[in-house]
């Protein structure tokens, strides 16, 4: 079996590194910087706002990927031009970008803030059916600026405060512990992105499916496509979400239990539940031409490139551009 070091800079996970296997072929993907010292890689990956940061430049453009797993209000969205010229490679969730053809490739982002990272936990939380006790939960941090739906989440936030049959957590609000605090014993929980846009969801969709609590949900405006409606509960306003609250019951979740058990399924064999099963999907889009070069890149504790100045980081852009 080959195998293969992936150098990943900027996507947050939990682990130091993770292992996914594709056909007769082994990707180590190493995020923590101490365990990269002296490590041969074969090429870099750069997720969400590490497309725009010098470390790019490790790597030749030849033996880079960029992964826009970010919601598009994310300030590197701002900049396809630039991540198309120090890319060849661009996986993204945004369907106006994968519309224009190479450099792009599609890629869901999904993933869990429930710290189910491998196989292992992924068993365990299929056989996991949480009690429910009470009805509906809302979460969500209202510490953000006004982009993109975060105006939104603060209206509802203010809504679910005055409500008498929703409970609040988050920052700001009622922390707890965890996400699982906050949704496992609720029917129905509340669960908003950061934007309504196409194809792209998040943990905050797959946290309640797979704690088999009913997604009412703010967000992928094709979710439909992609899970059975007859499982979720979708809003675009404050007053269909007012609509949505004074229907919910035991009974509603009762009735809409098998569907959102097929979603729950659905999440975890489509690979879209954790980070393990986003980077096995990438990998399995990895051009063999990319791995079957003999060129190996070592990752010292220092680079000449790392101290470029902000200042002349466009002139060593530039210089880049022209030389491949």
């Amino acid at each position: 079996m080959k195998c293969y070091n992936i150098d990943v800079y900027g996507e947050q996970v939990s682990q130091d590194s993770i292992t996914v296997r594709f056909q007769d072929q082994t990707f180590n993907f190493i995020f923590e910087p101490s365990l990269k010292i002296g490590q041969e890689f074969v090429l870099g990956l750069f997720a969400s706002k590490a497309v725009l940061s010098n470390e790019v430049f490790r790597y030749p453009r030849d033996r880079r990927i960029a992964m826009l797993t970010e919601s598009p209000i994310d300030y590197s969205y701002q900049h396809i031009a630039q991540i198309v010229r120090r890319f060849p490679i661009v996986f993204t969730h945004q369907q106006h970008l994968l519309d224009l053809g190479k450099p792009f490739k599609p890629l869901i982002f999904g993933t869990n803030w429930l710290g189910i990272t491998n196989e292992i936990d992924s068993e365990q939380i299929l056989a996991e059916h949480p009690p429910k006790s009470k009805l509906i939960s809302f979460m969500g941090s209202l510490a953000h600026p006004d982009d993109g739906a975060y105006k939104f989440r603060q209206e509802i936030a203010d809504l679910c405060l005055t409500a008498n049959n929703v409970e609040c957590f988050g920052k700001s609000i009622n922390p707890v512990p965890g996400k699982r605090e906050a949704i496992a014993p609720y029917y129905f929980s509340i669960a908003m992105e950061n934007v309504a846009s196409n194809y792209y969801f998040s943990e905050k969709l797959v946290d309640c499916l797979l704690l088999e609590t009913v997604p009412i949900y703010y967000g992928c405006p094709e979710i439909s496509e992609l899970f059975n409606p007859k499982g979720i509960l979708t809003f675009n306003t404050k007053e269909e979400l007012i609509s949505i609250l004074d229907i919910l019951s035991p009974n509603l979740y009762d009735e809409m239990y098998p569907f959102l058990i097929e979603n729950k399924l659905k999440a975890i064999r489509e690979n879209w539940h954790n980070h393990q099963g986003l980077l096995s999907r990438l990998s399995s889009q990895i051009p063999l031409n990319l791995l079957n070069s003999s060129q190996r890149y070592l990752n010292r504790e220092s680079y000449l490139r790392d101290k470029i100045t902000l200042k002349s980081r466009k002139l060593w852009e530039n210089i880049q551009t022209h030389l491949i």
